[in-house]
């Protein structure tokens, strides 16, 4: 016959037992805690000695830390003892690295400054699209404007259907426009543009809207 014998803690040595445990553990969490640094300080600017809010503190190993305050006033708390990387960062100036030393129960002071630097931007590329238009366009191909001979840019704007140019009989100004259904005069009723580029003049003894095209040579449009 097999016999199984069972053993009880006294109530007294049970509480006894429990009580010790709960000491250690008190005991060890506060050594734990007690490890513990602190870092303070202040980020002033070396212009004007003020100090700088809102700049970035960084303990780079540990990556704990925050923003300055009022005065360019700064602080982390409960940190390992050891030594890190202090980094403090702010845009529109330059960034600053030092090495500090944290030591169980003290606390480090630090004071830092930094220096405005220019910011180099790089390239900025603006894209968009053609607005869409009601009106109808035609495109001339450089093969019409090769055999055709012409003297000067504006005489390509013959090539367009409906619109007859002729030249000012005093000389020196652009060309009379006339185009089916009204007389656009110097190109006053009619919107000139070369690569994208208004060529109508806001204001113009001939009248708002005068355009002359010949500053630009014919060999060289496209189209």
């Amino acid at each position: 016959m097999a016999l199984f014998k069972f053993s009880c803690f006294h109530p007294k040595t049970l509480f006894s037992v429990l009580f010790s445990c709960g000491l250690c553990l008190v005991i060890v969490s506060g050594s734990v805690a007690q490890e513990r640094g602190r870092v303070v300080g202040t980020v002033v600017s070396t212009e004007s000695g003020l100090g700088i809010p809102d700049a970035n503190v960084l303990l780079d190993e540990l990556s704990i830390g925050g923003l300055t305050h009022g005065g360019g006033r700064f602080t982390i708390d409960s940190v390992i003892p050891g030594e890190y990387t202090l980094v403090v960062q702010l845009l529109g100036f330059r960034t600053h690295r030092e090495t500090i030393a944290v030591r169980a129960n003290e606390t480090t002071t630090v004071a830092v400054s930094i220096s405005p630097s220019v910011m180099d931007l790089g390239e900025i590329l603006t894209e968009a699209d053609r607005a869409y238009t009601t009106a109808s366009s035609l495109q001339i191909r450089a093969f019409d404007m090769v055999t055709r001979p012409t003297r000067s840019s504006q005489d390509l704007l013959g090539l367009t259907p409906g619109l007859v140019t002729a030249q000012h009989a005093g000389g020196g100004k652009a060309e009379q426009i006339f185009l089916r259904g009204f007389d656009a005069d110097h190109g006053t009723d009619v919107a000139m543009t070369v690569d994208g580029m208004p060529v109508n003049m806001v204001s113009h003894g001939h009248g708002q809207g005068y355009a002359d095209l010949h500053f630009l040579l014919p060999e060289v449009v496209q189209s």
